[in-house]
């Protein structure tokens, strides 16, 4: 936002402009359309922005009505500055996708995880998820059983589904009839545990 407000980055000057510019914004957006809103970063020691977070009134509002299930992906890789964005996103009432939260970390850590997990979990009042959905990244595994004293921990479907084939061999002759089986059970929303298990 500093950035747009001084027509480029060029034009920011020093760690305390930046400073004084987020101390005015949050003093003009507390009375305003941010109210509910929570926001927070850290800057490194040289000066970059190494973490930030951020929810706002309706994104915090829907995690209290559909956050009982919360999906946490680091996969998506911002071009210009190499940070990854993390969204925390659920399912609402019409089975559609809601974000309660986003994030950016320049490190994909068991440090950053631990602050955005932390972060999140003050932004959003201290109520746990039911359960969180991540990808199998070694630092998520060491994190969230230290964030998350409630919330069971499960793993991502589509990242399961993706190593699939070389678990199991794509040159294996069963191949195909093994992944139609496979998908079958999987993707059953009727199937109950004993029956998944047995199959």
């Amino acid at each position: 936002m500093l950035k747009e407000h001084v027509n480029g980055f060029q034009n920011i000057g020093s760690l305390n402009d930046f400073r004084n510019f987020h101390r005015d914004m949050k003093c003009y957006i507390h009375e305003r359309d941010g109210k509910g809103s929570s926001f927070d970063y850290v800057v490194d020691s040289n000066g970059s922005l190494s973490k930030a977070i951020w929810a706002d009134g309706i994104a915090r509002r829907n995690y209290s009505v559909f956050g009982d299930g919360v999906s946490f992906d680091p996969t998506y890789t911002t071009n210009k500055y190499d940070m990854t964005f993390t969204p925390f996103s659920g399912v609402d009432h019409h089975k559609r996708s809601v974000t309660f939260c986003g994030a950016l970390v320049a490190h994909e850590d068991t440090e950053s995880f631990q602050w955005v997990f932390s972060r999140f979990l003050a932004a959003m009042g201290g109520k746990e998820p039911k359960y969180i959905i991540t990808d199998q990244d070694p630092g998520i595994l060491n994190v969230v059983p230290l964030v998350f004293k409630t919330t069971r921990h499960r793993y991502c479907m589509w990242h399961i589904m993706n190593k699939v084939p070389s678990k199991y061999g794509v040159t294996r002759d069963d191949y195909s009839e093994f992944l139609k089986k496979l998908n079958a059970i999987i993707w059953d929303e009727d199937i109950e545990a004993a029956e998944f298990d047995a199959k």
